[in-house]
């Protein structure tokens, strides 16, 4: 398939027949048909640059889905540390120990509630903004759509007067 901006459309040239089109309509209709392309040609670099930034902000989430992923197994890790040190303090110094232990246990718990909260906030934004992303780009194909079949019924519609002369001079 050939890629057609604007002037491609105005700088293409027929050939004249014996019973050829009438160029000013076709030189209109051309500039009609390069204006569409040249704004549809707009909107998909819009929609290519909107998608860019949706896209980048979709691996900004995830990189920090990733962090807090990593968070939390270090939490986890220092609390299995600290619950360790804990034990073998309480070993040696049984009250000061369970006290100690206490507190750390809680900050860490404390400390792991908040990451698990984080995480379940990223994973709500992650499923809202790909949902929203996916109806936005839903809508932009309709309305693309849209566009093509209406370009289709108005040329079909501007061909049907010359169809019908053609009929009208073969049934002569």
């Amino acid at each position: 398939m050939m890629n057609l901006n604007a002037i491609d459309i105005n700088s293409h040239t027929f050939r004249s027949g014996l019973r050829g089109y009438n160029s000013e309509e076709v030189d209109a209709f051309l500039e009609l048909v390069a204006e569409e392309v040249n704004r549809l040609q707009l909107e998909s670099k819009q929609l290519k640059e909107k998608n860019e930034t949706l896209t980048e902000g979709l691996q900004e989430v995830k990189k920090r889905e990733n962090a807090l992923g990593l968070l939390l197994q270090e939490a986890n890790s220092a609390r299995e540390a600290v619950l360790q040190g804990a034990q073998k303090d309480a070993e040696r110094i049984i009250e000061e120990a369970k006290v100690k232990a206490t507190r750390m246990l809680m900050a860490a718990e404390r400390k792991v509630q908040l990451l698990e909260n984080d995480l379940h906030s990223l994973e709500h934004t992650k499923t809202t903004t790909l949902a929203h992303f996916q109806s936005f780009l839903e809508s932009q194909l309709t309305i693309l759509n849209n566009v093509s079949i209406g370009v289709e019924k108005e040329i079909d519609k501007r061909n049907k007067p010359q169809k019908e002369e053609q009929k009208e001079e073969s049934n002569a």
